[in-house]
């Protein structure tokens, strides 16, 4: 209603109020980044050099210029988890051009 005649009643939608799922969310991610920022002061590297291999190889792969450096603990957990979840998209992908080549050849079969 903001250009009714009079300009007296303004109309604004109302505030959705925050949900507990996404405190919960934001607790998690904060906690995230707190067990990343304590692992990388770590004195013992463990995590970066068992995941440095896979990076190196995903790397020459697809992006074959990149240089890849050795991560400290939390920053090799933070590439490993949107590696994993690229991996289970391709994965997911694969299987499903599987099975609906399956479906395709026992079609033609009969």
């Amino acid at each position: 209603m903001r250009n009714s005649p009079d300009h007296q009643y303004v109309y604004s939608a109302p505030v959705q109020p925050i949900t507990l799922g996404e405190v919960a969310g934001l607790i998690a991610f904060c906690g995230l980044l707190l067990v990343v920022a304590w692992l990388d002061t770590s004195s013992i590297q463990v995590i970066g050099r068992l995941l440095y291999p896979l990076e190196y190889a995903l790397n020459a792969v697809f992006f074959p210029n990149a240089v890849t450096p050795l991560r400290g603990n939390g920053t090799a957990l933070l590439v490993l988890i949107p590696t994993v979840a690229l991996g289970a998209v391709v994965f997911a992908f694969v299987r499903l051009a599987l099975r609906a080549a399956a479906i395709v050849r026992r079609s033609r079969i009969r």
